[in-house]
């Protein structure tokens, strides 16, 4: 995994989602709990949706500009109690009746958990994640969903030599295939920067030396058109 900033090995990525995942079971989840994530992309945003899916949760990623009634209605509509994000983000996602957890102030108890795995908690028909659109609208997407999803990239021959660089947001489909199509396959998993913007992505083909990449049309024809 490969930040502008910061890289991280396989077993440091486990490591540091066990860790989490251990946390977030002594706060409370445990199978099919809904937990809400709302970072900025990142190593954490990897982290934390790991460690649900490790904790046995549900992660449900939440836009960094929802609307307060949004908010609300996402929460209620999952019956979430659990929000992971970060300490610059807190004071718009602080609420009485539920618990915050923010991965970077609390990462020194985080951080005394134990790093071995856990015992798997989940089948393939549970519930991984919930992706809400514009209209606020929950989808559903199953462990199972997510292995096909992976399954469908074996013609790309993905492999320890491939390098993938996750554009799209964690809120979009595409987001699940460039993060477990990456991981899954033992290839490396770059995250732009948060303020990377379309002009950037020629950039980091040649700076990481991108093998796949994932595009829709309309920014796919921009890349091929201007750069």
């Amino acid at each position: 995994l490969i930040t502008p900033t910061q890289q991280l090995t396989y077993q440091a990525l486990n490591h540091q989602a066990n860790q989490l995942a251990h946390y977030l079971q002594s706060a409370g989840v445990m199978a099919s709990t809904p937990v809400v994530i709302c970072l900025e992309k990142s190593v954490a945003l990897i982290v934390a949706q790991l460690a649900v899916l490790k904790a046995g949760g549900i992660y449900i990623p939440l836009s960094l500009h929802v609307s307060q009634s949004d908010q609300q209605t996402i929460l209620r509509d999952t019956q979430s109690n659990f929000v992971i994000t970060q300490q610059s983000l807190y004071a718009k996602l602080k609420n009485d009746d539920i618990t915050v957890i923010c991965i970077d102030s609390q990462q020194s108890e985080i951080g005394h958990q134990s790093n071995a795995n856990l015992s798997r908690s989940s089948t393939p028909d549970d519930i991984a994640c919930i992706l809400f659109n514009e209209e606020s609208l929950g989808v559903n997407i199953s462990h199972a969903g997510i292995t096909l999803l992976v399954q469908d990239s074996d013609p790309l021959n993905l492999s320890s030599a491939d390098t993938l660089l996750q554009w799209a947001s964690p809120l979009f489909d595409v987001a699940l295939f460039e993060i477990y199509a990456a991981l899954l396959n033992g290839s490396q998993l770059v995250l732009p920067a948060q303020d990377a913007s379309f002009v950037n992505i020629v950039t980091y083909l040649h700076q990481y030396q991108i093998t796949t990449l994932v595009l829709p049309t309309r920014l796919f024809n921009y890349v091929v058109e201007h750069q």
